[in-house]
């Protein structure tokens, strides 16, 4: 089942590519993401079984209607006139990370114990792209625990500079030299 999902997500990419609007259906793909994850109301009427197509088509068109491109549109009722609504935000989660792959781009996960700048987000995305030689998203992801510091995830490698980190190296060291002495 999930291969003949992922077709329509390598569909919508070659449309994207064929229009040369890549990065806008990428964008509205998350934006649609978004709301479905968000709105438990909508997630029910998308889902029922007894809510005709054409009206599932209508109440996205009215959320959407200012935001969506009307052609990537057009795609979202294919998807839902083949029945397949409920696998709605897997599919443009695919198409996302298509979109992502065909612009040899990667999201990092930069986890903060608070807020950061669009300044220091921007030196980061940028010494990452040097490491891994691909265009870098950032997504900040808010942390308390970590105290101080940051951690950062990205294409498979991990940077842990958290203060958090830190302080389990100092115990393992602790019980590592503890255990010596026993």
């Amino acid at each position: 089942m999930v291969s003949k999902l992922k077709v329509y997500s390598r569909a919508f990419l070659e449309v994207a590519i064929e229009k040369n609007l890549v990065n806008e259906y990428g964008e509205d793909a998350r934006i649609i993401i978004s709301v479905l994850k968000n709105d438990e109301n909508l997630k029910k009427i998308l889902y029922h079984p007894d809510v005709s197509a054409d009206k599932k088509f209508i109440i996205l068109k009215n959320i959407f209607s200012e935001k969506i491109n009307d052609d990537f549109f057009g795609l979202i009722d294919i998807i839902i006139l083949k029945k397949r609504e409920n696998s709605l935000v897997y599919i443009l989660e695919e198409f996302v990370n298509l979109t992502l792959e065909h612009n040899n781009t990667i999201v990092a996960k930069l986890y903060t114990p608070s807020e950061i700048s669009i300044l220091q987000q921007d030196k980061i995305k940028e010494k990452i792209s040097k490491i891994i030689n691909k265009n870098v998203l950032i997504d900040v992801i808010i942390t308390p625990e970590l105290i101080a510091g940051f951690k950062i995830i990205a294409d498979g490698i991990v940077i842990d500079s958290s203060f958090k980190k830190q302080i389990e190296q100092i115990r393992n060291s602790m019980y590592a030299h503890l255990a010596k002495e026993a």
